[in-house]
């Protein structure tokens, strides 16, 4: 321990929780891959996106925008996305 404090410091408060990604739309492409939308959330400055699959590892992708571009997908399968708002330093 080190430092102390002489009752005289400035508090210095955590940065608001973002909000979540809301309005999440997938909309099919081609026969192997989806476009992904969803609502900004102010303050983010990038945002994580995983796709989830039964049988499969989730798979992680970052993107600036509030739009992700997905390929390479299988026929007969379901997909699920899921979106995180970040801030990016």
């Amino acid at each position: 321990c080190g430092g102390g404090s002489d009752g005289g410091g400035t508090t210095v408060e955590p940065p608001p929780p973002f909000g979540v990604p809301t309005n999440v739309q997938v909309t099919a492409t081609g026969t192997s891959s989806v476009h992904v939308t969803w609502t900004a959330v102010s303050g983010a400055t990038g945002y994580v996106v995983q796709r989830l699959a039964t049988g499969q590892a989730p798979v992680r992708s970052t993107t600036p925008t509030a739009s992700f571009d997905d390929s390479g997908l299988r026929s007969a399968t379901s997909y699920q996305y899921q979106v995180a708002a970040v801030v990016v330093a």
